[in-house]
């Protein structure tokens, strides 16, 4: 991810935790930022699409839209968060 994804978690990268889907079992490997709805209007005014923010329990998330249609998963986690 550019600099604009750096702008929403404070000039740190993004990190990366997997995730489970709690109805079919299936893995995704999401990234976390410190403030989901900064990240999306960033992301929007570099004309990158975001679907709307979903309650996951253990944080929202937002879908991005990569180049080719690839979804590409950002929360704001509430849990713990490593370091």
């Amino acid at each position: 991810m550019s600099g604009s994804g750096r702008a929403a978690s404070h000039g740190r990268a993004l990190p990366l935790l997997p995730t489970k889907s709690e109805t079919n079992g299936v893995h995704a490997l999401n990234f976390m930022c410190d403030d989901i709805e900064a990240l999306i209007a960033e992301m929007k005014a570099h004309g990158i699409a975001c679907d709307a923010v979903q309650n996951q329990g253990w944080g929202p998330l937002t879908q991005l839209t990569r180049p080719g249609g690839r979804k590409l998963g950002v929360y704001q986690p509430r849990h713990a968060r490593p370091t």
